[in-house]
């Protein structure tokens, strides 16, 4: 100031008293009253700010708040020095300034002298959000915290600032789902929602029902505002920035938290009629299009107390995501319509509902887990003694499928054969055709792993001679083909596999795909024939791991391994323990006696005799507890093999030969004899 001549900095006096108080010579200016006294105050401030022709920066800080005045001081800056060396930084807040704010004019006539350059802030990024809370915090967060707090926040600056500072603790940050807003947040929110008109309130409330997305359409059917009034609203949403637009007629919520806090501003009951407005004009606007919007329509429905319509489109919403293979979706959509189901008044419609729900959750489970999940075989439990209170319901058929593919998959033989047989008495008596195909088909994989070939063979041949739909044969196809294999036929075991899988093909169905893909590629290694396996092993993974099917491809890398020992590399017996590990913790029990004999082979050729023992051993005993004896024969006949080379012991070896011969034979299993004989007369050479 002490530049400046006495005549400009006596109208800086206005703003800054003080300087009367340093120069006592000094009069006190006069009111301003008059419009060149105004003039001349700004050309005070004018000099003032650039008074030694330095280069200046001048900050306005939320310029939105800006009294009118400091506004028009400011646009006779830029004409007092057109040429002058200064950068003039504001930021504003663009969704608190209307059409008729000052500032508007301002940004015009500056933009029209292209003195006016706009730099829209956009949301921080995840590593801006994760820099921006380690100043705060003084600590770098884990990769998990930053990944929540972005979620949460969605890169909005104030809300990262006030959730670090409401739920990071000595422990870190606080990670539930959705917990509640940091009041700093929500009164920041709240505020910007109170200074709307009160049609803008109405229709942020209800485009907050619809959701995070929304369009006008389904906005002005659920609307009791007229068409032009509905988009002046909207018009006045968009300008504050709670909404944006995304194309014609489409639109969300700037940030998922603006559409939280104009949820919870309402009563209950105010929201439960809402969402009824709601389900009505989704139903309305997409009459035709109903089925892709089940998942929102049974949302809505729920939410305005109407269980039982809420229901039904759950259970549609639940059938479409298992077309497409989204289990997870159609379990927790299933899950939804027994829940509301189970509030509906008792009735035998109500029961015979809640059986085919419970049926058709527990089949995505098994999809989705496996069947030897344990949840699985606890979902058919509870859709059996349902079906039992019902007189024989056709559901009952499919419940007694699963139940004994559970007990089937887990080595539960005995179970499986039980069930199987009640499954087969069941579809005689409900004369299916269909159940009595996949009834034969489960027991002859039942017998066929325990061992009765004969009994498997007759049963799996049953599936194709009756009067069914051969898209049914893929599955029994591919079992029969081991039977053939283990009977004795290698040739017509490969070309009924490929069969199977040409099936499987042509039916699209991922799931049997996999799974005959496998035992097709089993067959192959059987037979020597290693080197197409590699490649069906990757075209196994891809598929499996697209549809995130653990077990196949636990199944595909133990397979890999096979085909690599078979190759000369050792490392491959690794694989297949390693694959036999993950197997063993997924909850796989069946053929498992198989893999560990097969291991224990493998272990023997690349001189892992530990290894063989413990696989030798531990498939004894599975075979004890399970039943599991198709393969029991070999386990004889590798036992002598690791007696043979690694104890010296003749007598021991040849005796476990007979063993594996005399077994084979009882199972009239021509190809498992035909490798004990050998390895019994190589010891009399």
């Amino acid at each position: 100031m002490t530049k400046l001549d006495d005549v400009w900095s006596t109208e800086i006096s206005r703003l800054l008293p003080e300087l009367l108080a340093a120069r006592p010579g000094f009069v006190p200016p006069a009111s301003l009253s008059e419009k060149w006294q105004r003039h001349r105050f700004f050309e005070a401030l004018a000099r003032a700010v650039l008074v030694d022709e330095q280069p200046r920066i001048l900050l306005c800080d939320d310029l939105q708040w800006c009294d009118p005045e400091t506004l028009q001081w400011l646009s006779y800056l830029f004409q007092y020095a057109p040429q002058a060396r200064l950068l003039v930084i504001v930021t504003i807040r663009s969704e608190e300034v209307d059409p008729d704010h000052p500032l508007v004019a301002l940004q015009l006539s500056l933009q029209r002298h292209r003195r006016w350059t706009e730099i829209a802030l956009s949301a921080l990024t995840r590593d801006g959000v994760a820099l921006l809370a380690a100043q705060i915090h003084r600590r770098d967060l884990t990769r998990a915290e930053v990944d929540h707090l972005y979620d949460e926040t969605e890169g909005n600056p104030l809300f990262v600032v006030e959730t670090i500072r409401s739920r990071m603790g000595k422990e870190g940050l606080e990670m539930r789902e959705r917990q509640p807003l940091p009041p700093p947040i929500s009164a920041v929110i709240r505020l910007r929602l109170a200074q709307l008109s009160p049609r803008a309130q109405a229709v942020a409330s209800l485009a907050a029902i619809i959701g995070r997305s929304f369009t006008l359409a389904v906005l002005a059917a659920a609307s009791s505002q007229s068409e032009e009034a509905l988009v002046n609203s909207l018009e006045e949403l968009w300008q504050r920035r709670i909404v944006r637009e995304h194309g014609p007629g489409r639109y969300d919520f700037s940030h998922d938290r603006i559409r939280e806090v104009a949820s919870a501003t309402m009563s209950q009951t105010r929201r439960q009629l809402l969402h009824r407005q709601v389900a009505h004009a989704i139903e309305k606007v997409y009459t035709h299009q109903l089925n892709e919007l089940c998942g929102q329509l049974a949302f809505h429905w729920e939410a305005a107390g109407e269980n039982e319509k809420s229901s039904l489109y759950h259970q549609e919403a639940a059938e479409r995501a298992r077309q497409v293979y989204a289990n997870q979706v159609a379990i927790n959509h299933f899950q939804q319509a027994i829940t509301l189901v189970e509030q509906l008044p008792t009735t035998s419609e109500r029961s015979q509902r809640e059986l085919h729900l419970l049926t058709s959750q527990a089949s995505a489970l098994r999809d989705a887990r496996g069947p030897a999940a344990s949840e699985v075989e606890q979902a058919y439990r509870r859709a059996w003694q349902l079906g039992q209170q019902i007189e024989e319901s056709p559901e009952l058929l499919s419940i007694l499928y699963g139940l004994t593919e559970c007990y089937r998959v887990g080595a539960a033989y005995q179970r499986a054969l039980d069930s199987g047989e009640q499954l087969l008495a069941l579809a005689q008596r409900l004369n299916s055709v269909h159940h009595l195909a996949v009834a034969n088909f489960q027991l002859g994989a039942a017998l066929l792993t325990c061992g009765d070939l004969l009994p498997a063979r007759r049963h799996l041949e049953q599936v194709t001679a009756l009067d069914s739909t051969p898209d049914l044969y893929a599955r029994p196809y591919s079992r029969l083909a081991h039977v053939l294999w283990l009977l004795g036929y290698p040739d017509q075991a490969l070309a009924l596999g490929r069969e199977a899988l040409r099936l499987a093909r042509k039916l699209l169905n991922p799931f049997d795909i996999v799974d005959i893909k496998g035992e097709v590629l089993e067959l192959q290694l059987l037979c020597g024939n290693f080197h197409p396996v590699l490649q069906g092993v990757e075209e196994m993974l891809a598929l499996a791991q697209q549809y995130d099917l653990a077990q196949p491809i636990t199944w595909a890398n133990y397979l890999r391994g096979w085909a690599l020992v078979l190759q000369g590399d050792a490392a491959g017996v690794g694989q297949m323990h390693q694959a036999l590990e993950v197997y063993r913790a997924l909850g796989g029990m069946t053929r498992r006696t198989r893999f560990l004999i097969l291991i224990a082979e493998l272990s023997i050729q690349t001189e892992e005799m530990e290894r063989a023992d413990r696989s030798l051993d531990e498939a004894s005993v599975l075979i004890q507890q399970t039943g599991e004896r198709f393969w029991e024969a070999e386990l004889y006949r590798i036992r002598g093999e690791q007696l043979l080379r690694r104890y010296k012991n003749e007598q021991a070896g040849a005796d476990c030969f007979q063993q594996a011969l005399d077994i084979a034979r009882r199972q009239q299993s021509r190809s498992l004899e035909l490798r004990a004989a050998i390895c019994l007369s190589r010891l009399w050479q």
